[in-house]
């Protein structure tokens, strides 16, 4: 084990830090080992993601946006300047439902073209 402390490391510039080629330590806390992972990397475990969805009028209740939304936590959805709340099940018009693949809602889609802007992140 090392004896290392963290001011012991140079110091950054902001622009520095913000360069997504540079890697970050990131250690398993069960075992003590040490990987390294891209600053592009983190931003991706850890930002917020905004995807939009275009309906194609033909889904019905529910429908299955994809990656990168796929087993994420959905923070909120916006549909057509809407913000849909969550609920557990039944949704009515400004609810969805989410089970880590499908979006169900309480209006149809029955219009192609509908938008819908889906902000989410890893759980």
């Amino acid at each position: 084990m090392s004896d290392s402390k963290v001011n012991g490391f140079g110091s950054m510039t902001d622009a520095q830090v913000a360069d997504d080629t540079r890697l970050v330590p990131v250690g398993l806390a069960s075992t003590g080992q040490l990987s390294a992972a891209t600053i592009a990397q983190m931003k991706k475990a850890f930002a917020t993601i905004a995807t939009v969805y275009t309906a194609l009028g033909t889904e019905g209740s529910s429908f299955a946006p994809g990656a990168p939304i796929t087993g994420r936590n959905i923070l909120y959805i916006v549909r057509e300047g809407n913000f849909l709340y969550p609920t557990v099940s039944g949704p009515d018009s400004t609810q969805f439902t989410w089970d880590n693949t499908n979006i169900g809602v309480g209006i149809p889609l029955t219009r192609a073209g509908e938008r819908f802007m889906i902000l989410h992140k890893s759980y």
